[in-house]
């Protein structure tokens, strides 16, 4: 199955998910989808996508919001890739969960791209130290 064949069955799953609210297989099949967009070398959609799937996973919406080092990790190497700094990350944050319409946030999306930027750039105790006022 090449790149395009599974991006687009990926994607029609994606759709299906976000109509029953399954945000954990969401978060799960944007990380599939960020690995195609990887091997594609389409960057800014891989990252996106990290985005996208960060974003769920702090929601609180299908469990404790939790930092996922796994993708934290592809995001540090797709920020020295793509040379982004501060404010072209912010910029694509919001560019991205723009759109995305969850039922409830554990925090504000400027709360969010808080714990994401200490992240990404490397200042996991400042991240630990906000995640760790969440209790639900």
């Amino acid at each position: 199955m090449n790149n395009g064949t599974k991006s687009s069955e990926l994607s029609d799953a994606l759709q299906g998910q976000c109509q029953t609210e399954d945000w954990a297989g969401v978060s799960s099949t944007l990380k599939s989808l960020a690995l195609c967009f990887h091997n594609e070398k389409n960057f800014n959609d891989e990252m996106r996508c990290h985005i996208l799937s960060f974003y769920l996973d702090m929601s609180g919406c299908y469990r404790q919001p939790f930092v996922n080092e796994e993708t934290v990790g592809c995001m540090r190497d797709l920020r020295d890739l793509l040379e982004l700094d501060k404010t072209n990350l912010s910029d694509m944050y919001y560019e991205s969960i723009k759109a995305l319409s969850l039922p409830s946030h554990s925090f504000t999306p400027t709360g969010c791209l808080r714990v994401l930027t200490y992240c990404v750039f490397g200042k996991s105790r400042k991240a630990d130290k906000i995640m760790s006022y969440l209790q639900k």
